[in-house]
């Protein structure tokens, strides 16, 4: 089976979006044709999801504490990003792992200090240089 690092991508999905209450928000990958659903630990109001940028809304409309609430989703939002951008660079390092990759990501999401990566495969960054990173 042919996988493309690159092209591995994720999305956040709220776990009841009819409900008028918080509702837990999911970071949803397919990997090897699986779905792995990873929890984020935070909630949302449905009414305060915008489902095409991916974010809690903050509005000057909203009280104080709500856009509080919701900035604390959208961190966690881009603590996920990051680690999940992490991870394909763990791939593109070690691309044997990949048949697991439904595990590891848990893994690495769960405990991503354990996993050591120092170049990546991703290409360029916008300057032109190589990713370097070392953990």
């Amino acid at each position: 089976m042919q996988t493309f690092i690159q092209e591995l991508q994720g999305n956040f999905f709220l776990r009841s979006p009819k409900q008028t209450t918080p509702t837990l928000l999911y970071y949803v990958v397919r990997i090897n044709n699986k779905k792995v659903r990873l929890a984020t630990g935070v909630k949302v109001y449905p009414q305060h999801w915008d489902k095409g940028k991916q974010k809690a809304i903050i509005s000057p409309l909203y009280p104080k504490l709500t856009r509080i609430n919701n900035s604390l989703v959208n961190d966690k939002i881009e603590e996920y990003l990051k680690r999940f951008s992490k991870f394909k660079e763990y791939l593109c390092d070690n691309p044997s792992e990949i048949t697991n990759g439904g595990d590891l990501l848990k893994s690495f999401h769960c405990c991503p200090e354990k996993f050591y990566h120092s170049v990546s495969c991703l290409g360029p960054l916008p300057s032109g240089t190589l990713a370097v990173r070392s953990v």
